[in-house]
């Protein structure tokens, strides 16, 4: 076993793109098609966002107590500083060294679940059935090959058309 396998080992069983069951397509538009998907991967996305809001949280207060240490220093000395905030430079070490790297790990690893095994699975039509004789919203949106009966494509996507 690789280091990499033993990495990305745990998290690859967190979603299993070919044992969703199927459910079909709303047909009421691009937001019912999008929530579709994503009521899926909750889990996964809900662990993206709080991590990536944990990390922004951890930056503001990294800016917070540079501020604070430039200012401590410039006022008061650098050992004078050290000796007072102690505890401020190691709540600050602990948050840039071991936590914001944990913290890139996880969003990354839970990004690369959701990006790179689960919605191309999803969005090529696996666990998904369209109505005979129509197009189904996924491939509307998803697949930009196909035009619509009736549409003019441009060979250029937004190029102007006269």
């Amino acid at each position: 076993m690789s280091i990499s396998d033993a990495i990305y080992r745990p998290f690859e069983t967190l979603i299993r793109p070919l044992d969703i069951p199927y459910r079909p397509m709303p047909t009421k538009g691009p937001v019912a098609v999008l929530v579709h998907f994503i009521a899926m991967f909750r889990g996964v996305i809900v662990t993206m966002a709080l991590t990536s809001m944990a990390i922004e949280a951890i930056n503001l207060t990294i800016i917070w107590g540079l501020s604070v240490i430039v200012d401590g220093v410039t006022t008061h000395g650098v050992e004078l500083f050290v000796d007072s905030n102690f505890r401020l430079l190691a709540v600050l070490a602990f948050l840039l060294f071991p936590v914001m790297p944990v913290l890139f790990y996880v969003t990354n690893i839970s990004t690369r679940i959701r990006s790179a095994s689960a919605c191309p699975l999803r969005f090529n039509g696996r666990g998904t059935r369209p109505s005979s004789g129509r197009t189904s919203p996924s491939s509307m949106i998803f697949s930009p090959a196909r035009s619509h009966p009736g549409s003019v494509r441009s060979p250029m996507p937004f190029s102007n058309r006269s």
